[in-house]
C-alpha cells in the first residue's frame, strides 16, 4: 500500500534525483511528475532539489538554492526570455516530436549522451531548455554525471579572445595593426555584454 495512503509523505525527488521506486508506489509516471511540477510553475527538472507528495496527494516542491525566488529583476540583472523546455526522453524512450520542435534529431541526442557516457536505456527523463542545454535524470541515481556547461565555456572563450586582442594591441609596434586590434577588441567587448545574460544565468 502506498505510503501516502497511510498518512506519510512520499519523496518523489531527493537532492535533484527522481526517486523512480517512490513514483511507482504512488502510481505516478514521468509525464505525470512533470505535469505536477508545471502546476507549481516549475518547468525545468534541473531546478528541483526536493519534491514530496503529501498524504492528501498534493505535491510540494523545493527549488535548488540558486533557483529560489530572488529574481534577476530584484538585482537589476537582464536575462533572456525563456520558453518551456522540451522533454525529449521519457522512461528511456526518445520523444521524436519534441526533438523536432527544437530543430534537433535522434543522432544529435545520441551524440550528447555518448559525450557524457550515458546509455539511453538508463535515462528516466531528458529535457532540453531554450538555450540547448540537455538535462537528464538517470534510473541509477548512484551515478554522478556532469551536466554540460556549453554556454559557460563559450562565454569564457569569448572573454579570452577579447583579452588576447588587447594583448596584441599592446605588444605590436605597427600602428595600423594596433588600431585594428583595439577596434576588434571593443567590438568583441560589446558583443560579450549583449550575450552575457543569455550565456550566464
Amino acid at each position: 500500500m502506498p505510503e501516502w495512503i497511510n498518512g506519510k509523505p512520499t519523496t518523489l525527488i531527493k537532492q535533484g534525483k527522481v526517486m523512480e521506486e517512490n513514483l511507482a508506489q504512488v502510481r505516478l509516471n514521468g509525464e505525470e511528475l512533470l505535469r505536477e511540477l508545471r502546476a507549481k510553475d516549475v518547468f525545468r527538472l534541473a531546478d528541483v532539489e526536493f519534491a514530496i507528495m503529501e498524504p492528501t496527494g498534493a505535491v510540494n516542491v523545493m527549488l535548488k538554492a540558486d533557483k529560489k525566488p530572488l529574481t534577476p529583476h530584484d538585482i537589476g540583472k537582464q536575462v533572456s526570455p525563456q520558453t518551456e523546455p522540451q522533454t525529449v526522453i521519457l522512461d528511456g524512450n526518445v520523444m521524436d516530436e519534441s526533438l523536432a520542435n527544437m530543430g534537433l534529431n535522434k543522432n544529435w541526442l545520441e551524440t550528447q549522451l555518448a559525450g557524457i557516457g550515458v546509455s539511453l536505456d538508463n535515462v528516466f527523463i531528458g529535457q532540453i531548455d531554450t538555450t540547448g542545454d540537455l538535462y537528464i535524470d538517470l534510473y541509477d541515481d548512484a551515478i554522478q554525471m556532469p551536466q554540460p556547461k556549453v554556454k559557460e565555456l563559450l562565454y569564457a572563450n569569448l572573454e579570452k579572445c577579447q583579452a588576447d586582442l588587447l594583448t596584441y594591441a599592446l605588444e605590436t609596434k605597427d600602428k595600423g595593426a594596433k588600431a585594428m586590434y583595439d577596434k576588434n577588441s571593443e567590438k568583441l567587448e560589446q558583443l560579450i555584454k549583449i550575450l552575457k545574460p543569455y550565456l550566464l544565468r
